[in-house]
């Protein structure tokens, strides 16, 4: 554990304690514009897995409630595993993969006390909504390139807090927001080189996704409903006007995400 982590364990076993369902599984098949982030999404994970290969060990940290672990195992051919300190997410983990029929293994663990055995040994270890809950951006990618093995990526998304996306979630929620470290692409990639990575690619990541807001219980059942409609009606509206031929570039104010993807380097490569 590190100084400055804005979120504890029991918030997030709280979180996945009263989820009722398990999410669905992730389907790229599904080309409908309500599935538009999802495959973007996807298109960013193929491009930083380029010229891994089938078989790669992966690891996702902070894997509770994972919809994207079997994805990996069944749509890249890795062999997955996962790490969480919540013992509820870890159990959604592996129920999402039991479902799947994806094998895999989740490790009940914290991020910078983990189990000896898993240090360097992973070709591709990501991360996506962690880092930004520590204060300590650079401490939280050392510990996180600490799976990766030399020649190895750490892959790393983030939802954008300094544009729209934390505006409305520091309106509608501030407590969450609260829980946020507000970070720039320029900012993440000092931290990812600051841990001793190469970076490949770190920039904002897609148009639009306001949906991706919080606001928890803050608001009555009705007020609720239609203020999830109006985010998810606002994202349509972007989306069916870049399959029009008008797309919105990626950018500080609407984006919902920075992804970053970077390199490990391997120092006994280049002493042969």
């Amino acid at each position: 554990m590190i100084a400055g982590q804005r979120t504890k364990e029991a918030y997030w076993s709280q979180l996945w304690g009263r989820e009722p369902s398990l999410p669905p599984p992730i389907d790229i098949s599904d080309q409908t514009i309500g599935n538009t982030a999802t495959i973007a999404l996807h298109d960013f994970f193929r491009a930083a897995l380029t010229g891994v290969p089938r078989g790669s060990r992966f690891l996702e940290l902070g894997c509770a409630q994972s919809r994207w672990l079997p994805f990996f195992g069944n749509e890249f051919g890795l062999r997955v595993e996962g790490l969480d300190y919540s013992a509820v997410g870890c159990a959604k983990a592996r129920e999402l993969l039991a479902r799947t029929g994806v094998e895999g293994r989740i490790h009940h663990a914290d991020l910078f006390a983990p189990p000896s055995a898993l240090i360097g040994r992973f070709d591709v270890v990501a991360s996506f909504g962690l880092i930004e809950h520590f204060d300590d951006t650079a401490g939280c990618i050392q510990a996180c390139s600490r799976f990766v093995r030399p020649g190895g990526r750490l892959i790393t998304t983030i939802p954008n807090m300094r544009g729209s996306v934390g505006m409305l979630q520091r309106a509608l929620d501030r407590k969450v927001f609260d829980l946020h470290v507000p970070l720039r692409p320029r900012e993440v990639a000092a931290t990812h080189a600051e841990a001793g990575l190469e970076v490949v690619h770190c920039a904002f990541l897609m148009s639009a996704h306001w949906a991706v807001v919080s606001f928890g219980r803050r608001f009555g059942p009705r007020a609720h409903g239609g203020l999830r409609r109006l985010l998810k009606s606002a994202d349509r509206v972007v989306w069916a006007l870049e399959r029009a031929g008008l797309r919105l570039p990626p950018n500080q104010l609407t984006s919902p995400y920075i992804g970053c993807f970077a390199t490990k380097p391997d120092h006994t490569a280049s002493t042969r």
